[in-house]
């Protein structure tokens, strides 16, 4: 969004509502960026109170665009001999719609855990 200086805000509050333009510059120029750790912990849960904690940091993503959670997903994978090992990636997810986290970025975190 771009804002033209020779307008002024009379014209702007015709076209849409000045509050919602500066709400959109807003999100455009500001990202916040949280670090929780358990979500996807949280998400995969079959745990109440966990599935309740990450019900609620998603509704605060729908309900604040510019947030963003970090978090470290921690998956298990076969290995060719036949024994499992945990991979960890570093993942920056976003709320999308009224329902959903949407994956922005994920890294592979190249972490050996000796047993």
């Amino acid at each position: 969004a771009k804002l033209d200086r020779q307008r002024t805000t009379t014209s702007y509050q015709e076209g849409g509502n000045i509050v919602d333009m500066a709400l959109a510059i807003a999100d455009i120029k500001f990202t916040y960026v949280v670090s929780c750790q358990v979500y996807g912990m949280q998400k995969v849960s079959k745990n109440l109170k966990d599935k309740a904690c990450y019900l609620n940091i998603l509704n605060l993503m729908i309900m604040y665009p510019s947030l963003r959670i970090a978090y470290i997903d921690e998956v298990e994978a076969p290995t060719k001999n036949g024994t499992t090992e945990k991979t960890y990636y570093s993942v920056l997810v976003k709320g999308v719609g009224e329902k959903y986290d949407e994956i922005l970025e994920r890294a592979n975190l190249k972490i050996k855990i000796m047993p």
